[in-house]
Order: C-alpha cells, then structure tokens, then sequence
C-alpha cells in the first residue's frame, strides 16, 4: 500500500489522519523538563492520542495530492 497516514484519536473530532495533528511541547523550567503531546488543529484538543493496535501504529491510505501535502512535496510553493 501506498500513500499512508497516520491515525490518531481526538476525543473531540473522533479519528483524525496525520495531517490534522500538530506535536507540540510544554517546557516545565521548575523541574526542567519538556513534556510532548499532540494536539488536533482542528479543535486544539490536546489529548490526542496515536491509534495502535496489537502496538503497532494504525494508518489509512488516502489519495496521492492529500498524501504529497502532507508529506511536504509542496512546501517550496508555499514559501514564494
């Protein structure tokens, strides 16, 4: 299979692919440390929770255009 996302769980929106998902980080200075977490852009929910099964994570195909701007084929476009 060709042209895969990941999914993740948003307790909000439901299943969400990799492209609606952002990794973020919270810096703790008092006890210097950094905690990660995703979080969907679609409702800036930050529970957000990668989809496993059997420990291993899921993916959906999707089509080949949604696929390349996920990946960042078009970034350089964007930049102009």
């Amino acid at each position: 299979m060709i042209d895969l996302l990941a999914v993740y769980d948003c307790p909000k929106c439901g299943k969400v692919l990799e492209d609606e998902v952002e990794y973020g980080e919270d810096i703790d200075v008092e006890n210097d440390d950094i905690y990660g977490f995703w979080f969907c852009t679609k409702c800036n929910s930050t529970l957000v929770k990668p989809r496993t099964k059997d420990g291993n994570q899921c993916f959906e195909q999707v089509d080949h255009e949604r696929w390349l701007w996920a990946t960042g084929f078009y970034d350089d476009l964007t930049k102009l």
